[in-house]
């Protein structure tokens, strides 16, 4: 029972490195790109790259949009309205000395029970076009 138990972890060792050395020759994936994002909105898993004096540049964008309608409507607020919920470049430079990540665009938090604010008014007076850099 020993040399049964002995031989089988043997053998998973063995197909492990294994295993191991076989993806170790596979080509590199590319480094981690971009912040996590939850939530519906997902990036593109396959950003357009750039060479860029020897290193590669990583340029990317996300965009989602809403509308809404209502029937009771306030005196002076639209019945319907439609905007942009995000809209975001991401260029991203993760090799090298010098390395970056820049995300700028339009973005809006609907909250409940307030008033509709369009992505450009809340953009501006928020954290601005630029918010993570």
């Amino acid at each position: 029972m020993k040399f049964r138990f002995a031989t089988t972890a043997f053998m998973s060792a063995v197909s492990t490195l294994a295993a191991n050395a076989a993806h170790a020759e596979e080509a590199a994936p590319p480094p981690a790109l971009l912040p996590a994002l939850a939530g519906p909105l997902s990036y593109n898993p396959d950003p357009i790259s750039v060479d860029v004096a020897g290193s590669k540049l990583y340029v990317t964008a996300i965009g989602s949009g809403y509308f809404g309608t209502q029937s009771n409507s306030t005196p002076g607020v639209a019945d319907s309205f439609a905007d942009l919920s995000n809209a975001q470049v991401i260029v991203q430079k993760p090799e090298g000395v010098f390395q970056f990540l820049v995300q700028a665009g339009l973005y809006n938090q609907e909250t409940l029970g307030a008033a509709f604010v369009k992505s450009t008014d809340y953009t501006k007076n928020s954290y601005g076009v630029v918010p993570q850099a």
